[in-house]
């Protein structure tokens, strides 16, 4: 397998490689990074997009997450669950060596990998000493062997394709959160009514595969729509325009959730995204 790998050399002395998938992996794994170098901030925003990550810190040093006022170490691999609000990613030590692989499921089809505890995993991430999967730790070794980013890639595509071919997951569950994706203005009766299925059950189904219920995870979607917009606008973009797209009742409510999610105002928002990484502080989103 010689996938496409796209390069980006980022400020000072940090380097990215990222692989977005195709076929049967691409159902399932939205994008496979990996970088290293010395970053130029201290942290990292991560916003919520409505998928599970699993993430392998291959430098020496731990990195810790931020969430809910909770700070927690990562000394080698972290299973991130669908988050609700906003996290931050700090690298303690000055000039810290960052050296990361990371692996962005498709809303929903992570539920494959880290089923039966991903109800656990809603907006916190556990270690690996904490959910205990075996082959997760042989990855961790040989990626740490592996040296070149392009090789780590590559050894990570070919584990997950030869998973996905030996697991069976719910093709109705993934086909309703493919739906779901691009229907998010749809309420959970609406999509009752078109499914055919109960609120409860698309509750629960849900929850089976992303570890949310159905409207967190349509909030989340929204404001990564959100996102989005906000970054690809060629001019000043309306908010009241905004929240009408998105199906908000009004600006109030879409400014809220926006707020309550990013931890960010919409004018702090657009400042971020059009100066590029911060001097302490980069936005990531996707």
């Amino acid at each position: 397998m010689h996938p496409s790998i796209l390069h980006i050399q980022e400020p000072i002395s940090l380097s990215k490689f990222i692989y977005f998938p195709t076929g049967i992996l691409g159902q399932y794994v939205k994008l496979i990074w990996t970088s290293q170098g010395i970053p130029d901030f201290q942290y990292e925003r991560i916003i919520p997009d409505g998928c599970n990550t699993l993430l392998f810190n291959l430098s020496d040093d731990p990195i810790f997450s931020i969430s809910e006022n909770t700070r927690k170490a990562h000394r080698d691999i972290a299973a991130i669950g669908v988050m609700t609000r906003f996290a931050k990613i700090l690298y303690e030590k000055p000039a810290q060596e960052h050296q990361q692989l990371g692996v962005i499921f498709q809303t929903g089809a992570a539920g494959l990998l880290f089923n039966p505890f991903i109800g656990d995993l809603k907006s916190t991430a556990l270690n690996n000493d904490e959910i205990q999967i075996p082959h997760f730790n042989e990855w961790y070794e040989k990626l740490r062997e592996l040296k070149q980013p392009q090789q780590r890639i590559v050894f990570m595509a070919n584990q997950f394709l030869q998973f996905i071919q030996q697991k069976s997951s719910s093709a109705t569950g993934t086909y309703f959160l493919d739906y779901l994706r691009k229907n998010i203005h749809l309420s959970v009766k609406d999509l009752a009514t078109k499914s055919g299925y109960t609120e409860q059950h698309l509750n629960r189904m849900v929850k089976k595969h992303a570890g949310v219920n159905v409207k967190s995870l349509q909030k989340v979607l929204r404001i990564n729509r959100a996102m989005n917009q906000l970054t690809n606008s060629q001019g000043p973009l309306r908010l009241t325009d905004l929240a009408y797209d998105l199906q908000y009742f009004d600006q109030a409510h879409f400014i809220h959730d926006l707020k309550s999610i990013t931890g960010m105002t919409p004018g702090q928002i657009h400042h971020a995204l059009q100066v590029g990484p911060l001097q302490t502080e980069r936005v990531l989103y996707h």
